[in-house]
């Protein structure tokens, strides 16, 4: 028997869908972005966002979000992969011990 939705509490009151973030704040790939350039574990994301922007967000959607945007991160650099071996010649170039 299917519940009565006029009865009771609801689990969601205003029937919004809950991956609206970056509707809301569309900078915020650009923030994302800005935490992983400087060093902030994706973990600790969701808290920096609420700190600095008054932007609540979950770890998955901003899991989502460095997915959908192609952000850089550290395994994944946005390089080609002449770039990256033009990157490696360079500091073996410039590395003393070799």
């Amino acid at each position: 028997m299917p519940a009565d939705r006029d009865k009771g509490p609801v689990n969601n009151p205003s029937r919004g869908n809950q991956h609206r973030s970056v509707k809301q704040h569309p900078e915020l790939p650009q923030w994302i972005q800005k935490y992983i350039d400087d060093g902030v574990k994706q973990a600790d994301m969701p808290q920096a966002s609420l700190e600095e922007h008054a932007a609540t967000i979950g770890l998955r959607s901003i899991e989502r979000i460095v997915k959908k945007h192609d952000l850089r991160t550290s395994r994944h650099s946005g390089l080609t992969d002449v770039e990256k071996g033009a990157a490696i010649l360079a500091i073996t170039q410039e590395d003393p011990l070799t």
